[in-house]
């Protein structure tokens, strides 16, 4: 599987572009903030489908991810295998690099791209509620 960390900028810059191959991005939003929503679905940039949350990059307090953010990142992500994903936050630095982290870690076996690289400060909590909630057991 094919995972991407990008930053909003670079997210939406991809939008604007043709691609082939289906994409499938998760839009980690700062809850309150204001944004315009540029990153669309269509055929001509290859964006199959998008997934919006909103959560603080924060560790603990109100507004971080939660199980109820991971749970629907991997319902959304187990729904659409058959393609690459594109993981963005507003800076693509932590929230994304640590959800990205953990599902290259649960889908791919490795999290060193992201984990190596000196360009992300993954946030431990979305790694770590991310890989929990991907390795539950189905019931």
């Amino acid at each position: 599987m094919n995972i991407t960390v990008m930053n909003r900028k670079q997210a939406v810059k991809y939008s604007w572009t043709p691609h082939n191959g289906k994409t499938y991005v998760i839009s980690i939003w700062t809850p309150w903030a204001a944004y315009s929503d540029d990153i669309r679905p269509s055929p001509y940039n290859g964006i199959q489908s998008v997934l919006r949350l909103f959560f603080d990059d924060v560790e603990s307090g109100t507004n971080c991810m939660d199980e109820t953010h991971a749970e629907a990142i991997k319902k959304f992500v187990e729904l659409h295998k058959d393609g690459n994903f594109i993981v963005q936050c507003d800076a693509g630095v932590s929230r994304s690099a640590g959800v990205a982290a953990a599902l290259m870690k649960y889908y791919n076996g490795e999290d060193t791209p992201i984990f190596d690289n000196p360009r992300y400060q993954p946030n431990m909590l979305c790694y770590r509620t991310m890989l929990n909630e991907l390795m539950k057991k189905e019931k």
